[in-house]
């Protein structure tokens, strides 16, 4: 069943008692009316949640309400004698579900406001509590051109007044120390700096402004930096396992304890995308702030402007996800509206797998700077590179595991020095709990063998299931399932290697790529929304790398993965 609700024309008192008081209203009402109520419904809210393209503060509101119960409630029921609970998915509509592509922006009121409202109560000009904690009380004066705030004997300029009395960023800094713990047995990845993209069209590989190092150290340097008139936007990309995510979890972390201790003025705050489609960065930010972080003190005008100061600096992680829900290009309008909000001011970085950075085709390319529209940017990137032997003994070190170059030296001769068990921190991490794991090193070997068969199963289950169920999830309704299982990704993987064999090569170009992918989605019978996204995705998993060159081929990571697959099919 599903329920359409007018929200605009809901009364006050019942927009103001709380989602979940309002849904169970509306299923008891209509309870009565059928003569069983479902197991399941879901529960859309119609209203005009912008005004001029900009979320209203009613919509950020219940923004932060759905998000909070997860978008579903169990509502339980009561209708004469009969009674009974449903699973209520609730959402909010911004468009009509033949044609999603157009966004309602308004609707109609059929009790219109009356345009002569007065009021004689003194409690909407001061508040008559005497310790309101809303109340602040403050002396202005100038100073050479410089507005100081005098409250409680202390001076201090306007702009740290506000961000540290009005917008509270101390309070925000120890939410983000709260909901992001410290990454345990942390090792900062090297990185290739590529500063200011835009200035390098046309110029030679060599020539390219490159700098490598600490990548934390280059996202942090780059992201502070803080150009005058141009808003500053920072890719961070690696392919999966990488550590991206665990990068800026650690960065966020190490910002706000700096922030702290007054050693730095601005935060990072980390924001997952979640591959949501016709996403739309005020909704998100809204729902972020206000569960993830817990800090509903501002709406997404206040964040916005707090981000053009330079005071935040958001990090939106997972962004490729974006790009393979839906072809309609809103992502990158999306972002073309980020730019032209921050108004050639403030820093952001973007987070996305290094096959969307560096694969993407130029008609993306050219929608992104054409929904930028006049506003300044300036793009730079940050390619985190995979780890070396240095990194692995670290890694292994910091663990306790005083064998980690034993193992090292005997994987990479069982395999090789530029195998992903080594390189990848997320296979790292599997190998070394094998190792811990098994009696002995030579028990560990023996287990690998010669062939990718045997042990090496384990590792290629555990990337399967994290793409499965983390990855591949289609959020595009309620709730999210994930795209295909995990028995499906072994299907269609083996069915790429078997063509490859088929063809006697060790990768095949986009077209045929894709030709596989939806011929699998058709013996499925999956619906077109869900073989697109299969599409895109397979050339962006965990074990499929594209190659460089005008003619764009995609292969297996390795070929050992290929290996696996076709004896698997």
């Amino acid at each position: 069943m599903e329920i359409l609700v007018d929200f605009d024309n809901l009364d006050h008192q019942s927009r103001r008692s709380g989602l979940e008081t309002l849904c169970t209203r509306i299923v008891n009402s209509l309870a009565s009316r059928v003569n069983k109520f479902p197991d399941r419904c879901r529960i859309r809210l119609y209203g005009g949640w912008y005004e001029q393209q900009n979320l209203t503060n009613q919509a950020e509101e219940l923004i932060g309400a759905i998000d909070q119960i997860k978008n579903a409630i169990v509502i339980h029921w009561k209708a004469g004698q009969q009674q009974g609970r449903t699973l209520a998915q609730v959402e909010m509509a911004y468009a009509l579900e033949i044609d999603p592509s157009r966004r309602l922006f308004h609707t109609f009121r059929t009790r219109p406001f009356s345009e002569n409202i007065k009021s004689n109560d003194s409690r909407l000009r001061q508040c008559r509590e005497a310790n309101c904690p809303l109340t602040i009380e403050a002396d202005i004066r100038s100073e050479h051109g410089e507005v100081i705030v005098i409250e409680n004997g202390e001076e201090m300029r306007a702009a740290s007044w506000i961000i540290r009395r009005v917008a509270r960023i101390p309070i925000l800094a120890d939410r983000i120390l709260q909901a992001f713990a410290q990454p345990e047995n942390f090792i900062t990845p090297c990185g290739t700096l590529t500063d200011q993209l835009d200035d390098d069209a046309g110029v030679g590989e060599a020539d390219k402004k490159r700098a490598s190092g600490d990548a934390g150290k280059l996202t942090l340097e780059l992201l502070q930096r803080r150009p005058v008139g141009c808003t500053s936007v920072l890719y961070l990309t690696s392919d999966a396992g990488e550590g991206k995510t665990t990068l800026i979890n650690h960065l966020a972390r190490l910002q706000a304890e700096n922030f702290k201790k007054k050693e730095t003025d601005w935060l990072l705050v980390p924001i997952s995308l979640g591959g949501k489609p016709f996403l739309r960065f005020d909704d998100l930010v809204v729902g972020y702030l206000g569960n993830r972080l817990r800090f509903p003190l501002f709406y997404y005008e206040a964040f916005m402007e707090l981000v053009k100061m330079g005071v935040l600096v958001p990090a939106f992680d997972g962004f490729e996800e974006m790009f393979v829900q839906s072809p309609s290009g809103e992502a990158l309008s999306a972002v073309g509206q980020l730019m032209q909000k921050m108004d050639s001011s403030g820093s952001v970085l973007i987070a996305a797998r290094r096959a969307y950075f560096e694969f993407q085709d130029m008609r993306a390319q050219a929608r992104l700077f054409d929904s930028i529209g006049t506003s300044s940017v300036m793009f730079s990137q940050v390619s985190i590179k995979r780890w070396e032997k240095p990194e692995f003994l670290s890694y292994s070190g910091k663990r306790g595991m005083h064998n980690g170059e034993k193992i090292y030296e005997s994987v990479a001769e069982r395999l090789c020095p530029n195998h992903p068990l080594l390189t990848r921190a997320v296979l790292v991490k599997r190998l070394l709990d094998v190792a811990s794991e098994a009696k002995s090193l030579g028990a560990l070997l023996q287990q690998l063998g010669s062939s990718p068969n045997e042990y090496f199963a384990v590792f290629v289950n555990a990337i399967i299931e994290r793409e499965a169920k983390e990855k591949w999830i289609n959020r595009a309704g309620e709730p999210h399932q994930p795209l295909l299982g995990v028995a499906e990704h072994m299907e269609l993987l083996s069915s790429i290697a078997q063509e490859m064999w088929t063809l006697s090569t060790d990768s095949l170009n986009a077209e045929v790529l894709d030709l596989l992918t939806e011929l699998f989605c058709e013996t499925r019978k999956l619906t077109a929304e869900i073989t697109y996204q299969v599409r895109e995705r397979t050339k962006q998993h965990a074990l499929i790398v594209g190659s460089n060159g005008a003619n764009q081929t995609f292969a297996f990571d390795h070929e050992e993965f290929k290996n696996f697959f076709w004896a698997k099919r």
